[in-house]
């Protein structure tokens, strides 16, 4: 109550109502006059951000991506299915938080892509591949003025961090 709080005869009782930090409905009472005025106050929509990417390198490894949430009981749950990415954390939480996944190793030179879906938002990882490197055979040859044929054999070494 902010004025009005005490008197006689006709008057207005002037009060002020915080934020629901809450997504539930909330109620509170008045006494006035030996009444009671109630006011419901309804909670705020639940609604969720975080991070949509992520881009790692291509050995095994932890990661934290956060999920912020209007509310702190505005629940969210966190599921893969790809095959190289696991959940760490709980499958579920409610409000502002993380969750942690692990990576495998990729072994292949070809960069891959997964998803999570955290709090209804699709996180997306990209694993960068292992870096090839090539050796030559040999690094010239000397040529006869009719021509020729001169092979060069060259070997692809990779290997993950």
């Amino acid at each position: 109550v902010t004025s009005g709080s005490a008197g006689t005869g006709a008057g207005t009782v002037w009060f002020t109502v915080a934020p629901n930090p809450l997504s539930a409905t909330r109620a509170g009472t008045i006494g006035v006059g030996g009444q009671l005025f109630t006011v419901t106050q309804s909670g705020v929509a639940c609604s969720f951000t975080g991070e949509p990417t992520a881009t790692v390198g291509p050995g095994a490894g932890l990661r934290n991506s956060p999920i912020t949430a209007t509310a702190e009981d505005c629940a969210w749950t966190t599921t893969t299915q790809t095959p190289w990415l696991h959940i760490n954390s709980a499958p579920s939480a409610a409000g502002t938080g993380t969750f942690a996944y692990t990576y495998e190793a990729n072994g292949s030179s070809v960069a891959r892509v997964g998803t999570i879906l955290a709090a209804g938002l699709t996180h997306t990882v990209t694993q960068q591949g292992v870096p090839c490197s090539w050796t030559l055979s040999q690094t010239s040859a000397t040529a006869p003025a009719s021509g020729t044929s001169v092979p060069i054999a060259v070997s692809a070494t990779s290997s993950v961090p």
